[in-house]
């Protein structure tokens, strides 16, 4: 064989090898749910049908057999009956094994499977299952058996909290999305440890059915939690009840944020397979948060536009009461679009306990230098404290009100250069 010959059989090798890996990072059978099948609504007593599309992505003919997941609870089983509807044999030889037998399939070949679901006619929880085939092949995505309500929950500040506060009012919001049945919604939020962090709804407007315990599983016991209970949504009804959280240091900066999430109102958990209370097909609703406080609650609202040795700064002057003596944050990122100027504070965490009198303290970011012109600059404190000013390169301005006092030192060196730079613009327009 020639040099030539060896060339040609060395890349022929070499792409049979790339086609065989390719050929094994492709799932041997995919299971895909159909439109519109991803949420079987059936009553006590009902019966709805499924189907599942399943198709062979190798080269040759294969046997197929696809099995349930979540087999390992028996209790919530008894409740469904699987029978063949179309397509495939379907057999539950014990109540949590669920066995389709598709078939053999040619190379790219879809077959659909229809099933039969029957609900018990009692109490039954909803089911939210999948199908598997192997272990080299994905699982079909979820299906949402049952009542299924899509809830949401929501969690604001009944109040704005100040510095030195240490109670908080907290609104829980929930709401039933869906026009289809009622359902009952249970929220609990779990807090890191905080000394002497109290939790009631003892107010007026307070949430009826409220638990305080210490985080359950799945969440370590890291600290205190609560737990609400909402026995029934109507559908597209929405209900709102009020928290009252107690600390013994400012609760701004003891507690910080309040997070809270939609639980399984029968194992008080969000492990929600296979089994629920009502099924939620939509978990991008189910969880908020809100900040109360961040050590920033103090912070002046302004920026100041300064320049020296040619380039242009931006200063935050923040008034605070915390026992940090300069801004707890990373160094100040600087990003220009344009016009649009942003400067983003990255915060490594809170300041310490609130202890002493309000102090002042700023911090600084180099724009470099920008040519003539007005940007619009906004400045982002870890993400929960935005300032906006606009600056005009022209005049070297600002648009907010300063916070420096004129007897401070940086007042008085920001007065000086603004005076120098007024009669540098004055002595180049004198003609001559």
């Amino acid at each position: 064989m020639g040099l030539r010959g060896m060339r040609a059989a060395t890349a022929l090798a070499v792409f049979v090898a790339a086609c065989n890996a390719a050929a094994q990072d492709v799932p041997p059978v995919e299971i895909s749910v159909p439109a519109g099948m991803e949420i079987r609504r059936v009553a006590p007593g009902g019966i709805t049908t499924l189907a599942l599309d399943v198709t062979n992505r190798t080269g040759q003919p294969r046997e197929v057999v696809l099995g349930n997941l979540g087999g390992y609870s028996t209790e919530g089983w008894t409740n469904y009956r699987f029978s063949t509807a179309g397509g495939c044999a379907v057999e539950q030889p014990t109540p949590s094994r669920v066995i389709v037998r598709v078939g053999t399939l040619a190379p790219a070949q879809t077959r659909r499977c229809e099933l039969s679901i029957e609900r018990g006619a009692g109490a039954s929880p909803d089911l939210i299952l999948s199908f598997l085939a192997d272990a080299r092949s994905p699982a079909s995505g979820q299906i949402f058996v049952g009542t299924v309500v899509d809830r949401s929950v929501e969690v604001a500040l009944a109040a704005p909290v100040a510095t030195y506060d240490r109670e908080a009012t907290v609104r829980l919001t929930v709401r039933n999305l869906d026009a289809s049945a009622a359902a009952p919604a249970m929220v609990r939020g779990c807090f890191q440890a905080a000394e002497g962090l109290r939790i009631d709804s003892d107010l007026p407007g307070g949430c009826a059915s409220t638990a305080v315990e210490v985080c359950p599983p799945p969440a370590p016991p890291i600290g205190p939690s609560f737990r609400v209970a909402f026995p029934g949504l109507a559908p597209g009804a929405t209900i709102s009840c009020l928290l009252r959280l107690r600390t013994e240091q400012p609760i701004a900066t003891s507690v910080r944020v309040v997070e809270a999430g939609l639980v399984d109102a029968t194992t008080s958990t969000d492990v929600f397979v296979p089994f629920v209370d009502v099924a939620d097909p939509n978990d991008a609703n189910d969880h908020a948060s809100v900040l109360l406080g961040s050590g920033l609650q103090g912070i002046s609202p302004t920026i100041t536009f300064v320049v020296a040795s040619g380039q242009l700064s931006a200063i935050a002057t923040e008034v605070h009461g915390s026992a940090c003596r300069t801004m707890p944050f990373a160094v100040p990122v600087v990003q220009r679009v344009g016009t649009n100027i942003t400067i983003d504070s990255p915060t490594p965490g809170p300041c310490p306990e609130i202890t002493g009198p309000p102090t002042q303290s700023t911090l600084t970011a180099a724009l470099g230098a920008l040519p003539p012109g007005t940007y619009s600059v906004t400045w982002r404190f870890g993400n929960v404290q935005v300032l906006s000013g606009t600056l005009d390169t022209a005049g070297v301005g600002q648009t907010l009100p300063a916070a420096v006092p004129a007897t401070d030192s940086r007042g008085a060196t920001f007065l000086a250069v603004m005076i120098v730079l007024l009669a540098m613009v004055g002595l180049r327009r004198r003609p001559g």
